[in-house]
């Protein structure tokens, strides 16, 4: 019975503390709903013509009609990566092949990819900070 309720709730999709109970990483939840619950995150693993796996970041509204894919990034699938929304409604992933993290906004009315670089030390001056919980567990805010 227990197994029907689980997967009835991550079927239907669950906020951070509510998934938090069943030991699931809140960097690694999906789908995951925007902090007002207008969209859904999930970061599919999809596969290339030549059998190669790629992450890509896919934002839907509730109805699921998808508003935007990251079709252009290339983060390897074998690899891990780890996402999270902020308070601002942005999408943050932290890409462990190479350490950096990107983020993406919705700038009025299309979604905009940007690099914000490696933990710790942004490639610009006054970019917005990463959420707290966006990195795994192995790497410090210091990027050490």
């Amino acid at each position: 019975m227990a197994a029907i309720v689980l997967t009835a709730v991550l079927a239907a999709g669950c906020r951070d503390h509510e998934c938090a109970r069943y030991s699931m990483p809140e960097n690694k939840i999906q789908p995951l709903f925007s902090p007002d619950s207008s969209l859904v995150l999930t970061v599919p693993q999809v596969e290339d013509s030549l059998g190669h796996l790629f992450w890509r970041i896919t934002i839907a509204d509730t109805t699921g009609a998808v508003v935007y894919v990251d079709t252009e990034s290339e983060f390897v699938g074998n690899l891990n990566v780890y996402w999270k929304w902020d308070p601002d409604g942005r999408v943050w992933l932290y890409n462990s092949d190479d350490g950096i993290i990107h983020f993406y906004s919705d700038e009025p009315g299309r979604w905009q990819h940007a690099v914000y670089g490696p933990v710790g030390n942004p490639l610009e001056q006054g970019l917005p900070e990463p959420p707290d919980g966006l990195l795994p567990g192995y790497i410090h805010e210091t990027g050490q």
